[in-house]
């Protein structure tokens, strides 16, 4: 069992979004008990409300509906509202108190179900079985499009809902393996709140802040906070997420046209750039990583390393590379691919070849 996951511990026992029997109303009431890092707590609180039209009050002993935090048995939590009429608890145990982890258990309270027990999982994941502890086999069990919603948002292997690669294995080695192998690094964020994880919390409780409608581009949605503007995935801002951020100064040319001939670009050093290769739409990109010296972590952070947005949808993860990495071949689902390079020593650095590669190609 990997330390930043509730594997061994949740147990669903309610039906999901779609079903739910209860809705919150806000402010939601919580209060935090005994022994817990009331700070952490807080801080991904303020992020919910920050990122989304949920708000919460701290209530001393209430006995209304609401979120009690205790510090229990691993870190746990039903999924939704249980009843209007007293407090549901959320587990937060041993090497539990992460401010991810908070986040991720109170989204189950909140209605969110594990993104690997989407209905559609088995497209994006496949499972070594001979790696599965039996104790843990329920907890990776499909849940059908009857019983959750996913609102059309597009299977996230960088959702903070979703599993490591370790999660649930017997032996150590990966029970979970993306079909999109570029990505087994990624599945288990344990440092950022993913984009379509608000999304889906907005989408069901805050749908009807904005009533004007916002042509917003690359899967962005009007901010509940600020409806005149857009809510942008990571890499884009605007009014409209139209554009890419701003890379600093020392990153070099970041704009490429690819063509049918190699080309290559390298970055070294302590700089965060956004990097963008087109083609026309007809073609695809080919993505070849010669080398890259970056941080290692077991699950590879944004902001930390690289970052390569190929799929057609751009609000999803791309696949994050740390550590050293040599010959990663990815081809592009449509004909834009935007990369994010984060050095943090002077010594880190990536050199990259892409080119312009027709459709049929995988």
């Amino acid at each position: 069992k990997s330390t930043n996951d509730d594997t061994s511990h949740l147990r669903v026992k309610r039906t999901l979004l779609r079903n739910m029997a209860y809705r919150w109303t806000f402010p939601i009431e919580y209060d935090i008990g005994y022994y817990l890092n009331e700070t952490i707590i807080e801080e991904a609180i303020d992020v919910l409300e920050k990122e989304t039209c949920i708000t919460f009050k701290r209530v001393r002993n209430f006995t209304g509906p609401g979120l009690h935090y205790v510090y229990g048995f691993g870190c746990q939590s039903y999924i939704g509202k249980v009843s209007n009429y007293r407090p549901q608890q959320v587990s937060i145990g041993y090497r539990c108190d992460r401010q991810t982890i908070i986040l991720h258990e109170t989204c189950h309270a909140l209605g969110m179900i594990h993104e690997m027990n989407r209905p559609d999982r088995d497209k994006y994941i496949k499972f070594n079985l001979n790696n599965l502890n039996q104790r843990h086999a329920r907890d990776f069990e499909l849940i059908s499009s009857k019983k959750s919603l996913s609102f059309g948002l597009k299977y996230d292997y960088g959702s903070v809902m979703h599993y490591d690669r370790i999660a649930g294995s017997i032996n150590k080695q990966p029970l979970m393996v993306p079909r999109e192998i570029h990505y087994l690094n990624t599945i288990g964020q344990t440092t950022e709140f993913g984009f379509n994880d608000v999304k889906q919390l907005n989408l069901y409780y805050c749908s009807d802040k904005c009533k004007k409608k916002l042509n917003c581009k690359v899967g962005g949605y009007p901010n509940p906070h600020k409806c005149n503007e857009c809510k942008c995935p990571r890499f884009y801002t605007g009014k409209l997420c139209e554009k890419l951020l701003e890379s600093d100064s020392t990153c070099g040319k970041i704009k490429f046209h690819a063509k049918s001939v190699p080309q290559t670009f390298s970055i070294e050093g302590k700089k965060s750039c956004y990097i963008q290769v087109v083609v026309p739409e007809r073609y695809k990109v080919r993505i070849s990583v010669l080398e890259a010296t970056l941080d290692y972590s077991f699950i590879c952070q944004p902001n930390n390393g690289l970052e390569v947005k190929y799929r057609a949808d751009k609000s999803v993860s791309g696949a994050i590379f740390c550590g050293n990495v040599t010959n990663g071949v990815i081809v592009s689902e449509k004909h834009v691919v935007v990369m994010r390079y984060v050095g943090k020593e002077a010594n880190h650095n990536v050199k990259i070849k892409f080119q312009r590669v027709t459709p049929f190609v995988d």
